[in-house]
């Protein structure tokens, strides 16, 4: 998803060469539990790109590190899709959002709320997180569980 929104890269946001790996100041963006990890398959589904957050009913969801919003609105089939261009060269795509509090070209700061989970969602409201740099898929895992989110049974982290 994350791909398919281009825009042009930030002065000094190239993405270095070599392996990804979140930088360790992000916030997480939603308080929660991990649900379903990075490359989970449903059957005869493909892999995940993301992860899965359970959150807290009417949950705020925040801007893990600085950046410009790259897109906010209803996407296909995914409701509301909230796609943030970070320092880094990193993208951010959440989608099951109830609410989105940004608008295309605006630029976030680290903890700025930029969106909020359904307040009365049964059962809880799911965030779904992906990251990406370069284009690339990167494994949230370990950044989410380093910030508190822990992983029901059976789902492992990064």
């Amino acid at each position: 998803l994350a791909q398919r929104v281009r825009r042009p890269a930030r002065p000094g946001a190239n993405p270095p060469a070599g392996p990804s790996v979140i930088p360790a100041a992000w916030l997480a963006p939603a308080t929660g539990r991990i649900t379903r990890s990075f490359g989970a398959r449903d059957p005869g589904g493909p892999a995940t790109q993301g992860a899965t957050v359970v959150t807290n009913p009417g949950a705020a969801v925040v801007s893990p590190a600085s950046g410009e919003v790259a897109y906010a609105g209803t996407f296909r089939s995914y409701g509301l899709v909230l796609i943030l261009n970070l320092d880094g060269g990193y993208a951010v795509v959440l989608t099951g959002l109830d609410a989105i509090r940004a608008q295309v070209g605006d630029p976030v700061r680290a903890g700025q709320v930029v969106g909020q989970m359904s307040a009365t969602a049964t059962p809880a409201p799911e965030l779904y997180v992906e990251v990406r740099r370069g284009g690339q898929p990167v494994d949230p895992g370990r950044w989410l569980s380093a910030r508190g989110l822990t992983a029901e049974a059976g789902v492992r982290n990064g």
